[in-house]
């Protein structure tokens, strides 16, 4: 009798513990429910792929047209280059000499051969050249010069 009041007692223990950490259990099980944030799946990461550290830079050649001044800036590969205006009027011929994103143009004949280069950074996107000014003294060349030309 003496062993079965020691197993009844343990067993009312264990019983009275077991309900007792149910009960935290549960309490805390909804404490943390509540206070952890839903967690909704995200896309796949992309993975990175090899970047060359320089794309190549080529200034491009051949004829492209701008409306403004019914104008056509004629670059060709052998490093010279002409500016027609109207019916094929020839305002600028010359030279250019690119490096990187940056062209000079030398003027053979025209106004502004007398003010010397003009000097411009470039950029081609989309079948358009756009010229911006770095360095030039002459007015009319900037102002021919520094539009929008889309390659015919």
């Amino acid at each position: 009798m003496k062993h079965t009041k020691i197993i009844i007692s343990t067993i009312c223990f264990v019983t009275i513990c077991a309900s007792c950490s149910t009960a935290e259990l549960t309490s805390n099980a909804g404490d943390v429910t509540q206070s952890t944030p839903t967690i909704y799946p995200t896309e796949t990461p992309v993975q990175p792929t090899e970047i060359p550290t320089e794309l190549p830079i080529e200034f491009p050649s051949g004829k492209f047209y701008n409306s403004s001044f019914d104008s056509y800036l004629i670059i060709n590969d052998d490093g010279t280059w002409r500016l027609l205006e109207g019916t094929n009027r020839t305002f600028f011929t010359g030279l250019y000499q690119s490096e990187g994103e940056q062209v000079t143009f030398k003027e053979w004949s025209g106004y502004c051969s007398e003010f010397g280069d003009g000097i411009y950074r470039w950029s081609y996107v989309e079948g358009v050249l756009n010229l911006i000014i770095i360095k030039d003294a002459c007015e009319l060349r900037i102002a021919r010069l520094t539009l929008p030309y889309t390659q015919q």
